[in-house]
């Protein structure tokens, strides 16, 4: 089992806390020009010994990307909105890890993949014009990003679209899927540049929640407070009223660095066992 981690916006945490999914982005959607891009040579090779090349294998695959690490200054300002976000963490069993997720339908063939990913100066792959191997040229080009993206320590899922459990609509409603499903519908709108696709995480392969420094403690003690116990949610607090695995991060006084600590609140407004039950008697009187 390890941990990973996944920087999120204030508007994504939030979200992700009233309802644990996270997005699944379609290789035209990332933010790197050079994703799932074969050299020159590579793409001679490919197209002349098979159909289809790395981007048309892509364009029906989406990415999740972790990180290995959750107090990276550089990933709390661009991927977790300048601090005012969240970091949430996860465990992920490397011998099965698309148990992350609670959802019907994960493709078992290679099409569905988990790995690290390797930072390299040269894209090439070595062994494309001698191997009739496609599935270790897509790995290759899937799992292996310029240098200059090193200090992300990225692990991330190769999903095929057909595994999206929810899309976020034109309404910014949540609408779910059944997993698995193919049609021309689907399809039309997983390649739509405009369009957000999901997967649903098992809430008991969630871990802490850490605040950024910037966040509005309010809005985020508030969407927790709504949030019930349940096979679908997250829990957020303890019997006697205390967060759970909430915590909140700091300046270190000397270094540049994060520290993360305890996030000490009760959502009853109690400071111990005792006047909590007589705040919950009250709250269950008629």
């Amino acid at each position: 089992m390890i941990k990973l981690y996944k920087y999120m916006s204030e508007k994504a945490a939030l979200s992700f806390i009233k309802q644990p999914l996270l997005r699944i982005s379609p290789s035209h959607q990332l933010n790197d020009p050079f994703e799932f891009l074969p050299s020159a040579s590579s793409q001679m090779s490919l197209k002349k010994r098979f159909k289809h090349n790395i981007k048309e294998f892509m364009d029906l695959h989406g990415v999740l990307c972790l990180s290995e690490i959750p107090d990276n200054l550089l990933m709390w300002s661009h991927y977790a909105d300048n601090h005012k976000g969240a970091v949430v963490e996860f465990f992920v069993d490397e011998n099965d890890p698309f148990n992350l997720f609670y959802i019907n339908y994960v493709a078992k063939s290679s099409d569905a993949k988990f790995d690290k990913v390797s930072y390299k100066k040269d894209r090439a792959y070595l062994g494309c014009s001698l191997t009739d191997d496609l599935q270790k040229i897509r790995e290759h080009y899937t799992f292996t990003k310029s240098e200059d993206w090193d200090y992300e320590k990225e692990h991330r899922f190769i999903f095929p679209f057909t595994s999206i459990s929810h899309e976020l609509n034109t309404g910014e409603e949540m609408a779910r899927f059944d997993s698995g499903l193919v049609n021309d519908r689907l399809t039309r709108k997983w390649l739509n540049a405009d369009r957000s696709f999901f997967v649903q995480i098992d809430p008991s392969k969630i871990g802490r929640i850490i605040l950024g420094l910037n966040a509005n403690m309010d809005k985020y003690l508030d969407e927790m407070k709504k949030r019930q116990p349940s096979d679908f949610h997250r829990e957020f607090w303890n019997f006697d009223g205390n967060l759970m695995n909430v915590e909140s991060a700091e300046l270190h006084p000397d270094r540049f660095e994060l520290i993360f600590n305890r996030l000490e609140k009760n959502l009853y407004g109690c400071t111990n066992i005792a006047s909590f039950s007589k705040t919950l008697s009250s709250q269950l009187k008629p």
